[in-house]
């Protein structure tokens, strides 16, 4: 995750075009407020400063709220993994980010607890799993599915992981 790469949205996709066609029609309703207008002139003009600011208040939003559960970027993110730990695949399992789950604790009501406790203990008790540190995805997977304590969010998620190979 060092690569500054993964913050901006792949040329083409429809995050990319969204924000890119924000940013340039903002910038052409400047232009044409003032057709002669320098760089530094556009990045003070207030439309400018608007857009800048609801970016800004966005990723506020995100920081101070993030998202506590599955959406399709989190699960792009453990999509590939060669091995997953246990509280990953737990996490997974109970259609919770095992990031969030992690270090935002708190913020998870109590329910969320319970089923992560519930699958966790299911886990240890009836796979036996070799390892805590490393669980292959696909063999988890096709094992939480056959054992039905795979969160219907994630169902479909499960399925692709458990047959990509």
């Amino acid at each position: 995750m060092d690569d500054n790469t993964s913050v901006i949205p792949q040329h083409g996709s429809n995050e990319h075009s969204v924000i890119d066609n924000l940013i340039r029609r903002s910038v052409r309703e400047v232009q044409q407020l003032q057709p002669n207008i320098t760089f530094d002139e556009l990045m003070e003009h207030h439309r400018i400063c608007t857009l800048m600011e609801f970016i800004e208040q966005q990723i506020k939003s995100a920081f101070d709220l993030p998202s506590l559960f599955i959406n399709e970027m989190i699960l792009a993110a453990y999509q590939d993994e060669e091995f997953w730990t246990l509280h990953e695949a737990v996490c997974l399992s109970c259609g919770i980010d095992p990031f969030r789950f992690q270090h935002l604790q708190s913020r998870f009501d109590v329910m969320y607890h319970d089923r992560y406790a519930a699958n966790f203990q299911y886990i240890l008790l009836n796979m036996q799993p070799e390892s805590v540190e490393c669980m292959v995805p696909e063999k988890f997977c096709s094992w939480a599915l056959e054992q039905n304590i795979v969160h219907e969010s994630v169902t479909d998620f499960f399925q692709d992981i458990k047959h990509r190979y």
